[in-house]
């Protein structure tokens, strides 16, 4: 402070030395073209890949619907991830407005991080199916004896009503999973113009691995016999893109990890019931690197056990009408206080009422 004048700082030169590194940076890289390709604008095919990238990028930040979410506003609607059994949606996102209806039966929400004020809260959400951005992004997928269920990195339960399905996107996943590992490997390689004499070969890895048991479905056998041919470029993006939009019907629960214990203890239990020695280390019944086979199931479940939580469905027979459900504890409990039974299946004749 000089004379009640208050004395700026004397310029050092910074500023003027950043507006030349900027025109040296603009001249130098301008017209390069990675530059270029990236101010162009992004045709649809490219944007939809881009989603795939992203979205399979945030796994496991995986958020899905509560099945009860149409019923209610945007504010109640409530989502289950592997981090917080319960989030909402912040007010600030673009897809607050419609998150009662903006998912399909297939699909949730690949999300960025979760806010935790006075309630955790998700930001920064791209809506995708559920089923490829799981099977393409999972680091280990359980699966039951018949096939008909999934379970991947022990918090995420897909059950298939036919085991054709579950085999069609095991397949489909593993024959992108592997090309897109190829593929990434070679730009690696190019970028630097050296390979890395650590690096195994991925079928040198799982060569190693023992072959399933004979009671596996063929298709599984087959998958882990064989190397599938890579896809490369436009055929990869095609195949991709497929996938992407694939339905098939199939239900899905979070599971806790006392949960993911009872089904791995029930799949123990199956396994030493058929006879496959050895099955108590998991890399006896490994398919693929990221594959199991026969690990989980839901025959044998204890509904009684501790392990088991109230909220958890699972396949239920009925012993008097003889139907199966995937029903919770307080499911059952209300099918058999008013369940009378299959009238036709006891007395042979018409039945004039069906359990529900």
């Amino acid at each position: 402070r000089d004379g009640g004048k208050v004395r700026l700082p004397q310029n050092d030169g910074l500023a003027e030395r950043m507006r030349k590194r900027n025109l040296e940076f603009e001249l130098r890289y301008g017209a390069h073209g990675h530059t270029a390709r990236a101010m162009e604008k992004l045709s649809e095919r490219q944007e939809e890949l881009l989603r795939v990238v992203v979205s399979c990028g945030m796994y496991p930040n995986l958020a899905l619907p509560h099945e009860k979410n149409k019923e209610r506003a945007a504010s109640d609607c409530v989502f289950h991830t592997r981090q917080v059994p319960f989030v909402n949606l912040h007010p600030s996102s673009s897809m607050f407005a419609e998150a009662a209806t903006a998912l399909s039966p297939w699909e949730g929400f690949a999300f960025g991080s979760i806010l935790q004020t006075h309630l955790p809260f998700l930001l920064h959400v791209t809506r995708c199916p559920v089923l490829p951005v799981v099977l393409l992004g999972a680091a280990v997928v359980d699966t039951s004896p018949d096939c008909r269920m999934l379970i991947a990195d022990e918090w995420l339960q897909l059950t298939f009503e036919d085991a054709e399905d579950c085999l069609d996107a095991l397949e489909q996943a593993y024959l992108l999973r592997i090309s897109i590992q190829r593929s990434l490997d070679d730009q690696v390689a190019q970028l630097f113009e050296a390979d890395c004499e650590d690096d195994v070969e991925g079928e040198f890895a799982e060569a190693t691995l023992p072959k399933p048991p004979p009671s596996a479905p063929l298709r599984l056998r087959q998958l882990a016999r064989r190397s599938p041919k890579r896809c490369r470029g436009a055929d990869l993006e095609a195949r991709m893109l497929s996938f992407w939009h694939w339905k098939v019907a199939f239900k899905w629960q979070t599971l806790m990890p006392n949960e993911y214990a009872a089904y791995k203890k029930a799949g123990e239990g199956q396994r030493s019931d058929a006879g496959l020695a050895g099955a108590k280390a998991d890399s006896s019944v490994v398919i693929k690197c990221w594959l199991r086979y026969g690990t989980v199931s839901e025959v044998g479940l204890d509904l009684a056990s501790s392990l088991m939580s109230d909220h958890l469905a699972v396949a239920w027979k009925c012993p008097r009408c003889r139907h199966t459900f995937r029903f919770t504890r307080g499911d059952i409990a209300k099918h058999q206080s008013e369940c009378i039974g299959d009238r036709e299946l006891a007395t042979g004749g018409p039945s004039s009422s069906r359990a529900p």
